[in-house]
């Protein structure tokens, strides 16, 4: 026997969720396309480790707010640890794609690019997801 379940029509970002999200994604291509042309060169200082502390700061951002949003009538307390299971899980995923990067790397023709494998996938992820590109098929609410 089958039971049915509710499942939300549709959990997306709202509109300043969605512009943190894209910010956040281009901050973090600009510093990929500026350690490029440097030549894999000076990735944690300057002008890179601002872009890459902006896009932290906007994804980050963007993370707590479509959470915090998207768990309405919520207790304070599961909001709260949502929220932060939330910014652990951004953490983890840009880590680890980038771990796979260089398990990877000779796919990869430069080191530094491997580094960044992880930096790369998360940044074009939330510009795609915040673009509303994903919720264009038609949902239902009921499995």
């Amino acid at each position: 026997m089958l039971a049915r379940v509710h499942v939300a029509a549709r959990v997306r970002p709202e509109r300043p969720e969605r512009i943190l999200a894209v910010a956040g994604g281009l901050f973090w291509i600009v510093k990929v396309l500026l350690i490029w042309e440097n030549g894999g060169t000076n990735r944690y200082g300057g002008t890179v480790g601002l872009m890459f502390l902006i896009g932290t700061v906007l994804l980050s951002s963007a993370t707590v707010l479509w959470i915090w949003h998207a768990t309405r009538g919520r207790s304070l307390l599961m909001r709260a640890g949502l929220v932060l299971g939330g910014l652990v899980a951004l953490l983890l995923v840009t880590n680890l794609l980038s771990l796979v990067g260089y398990f990877v790397y000779f796919v990869f023709p430069v080191r530094w690019l491997a580094g960044e494998f992880g930096v790369i996938l998360v940044a074009v992820a939330a510009i795609i997801a915040a673009s509303g590109v994903t919720g264009r098929g038609a949902m239902t609410d009921r499995v």
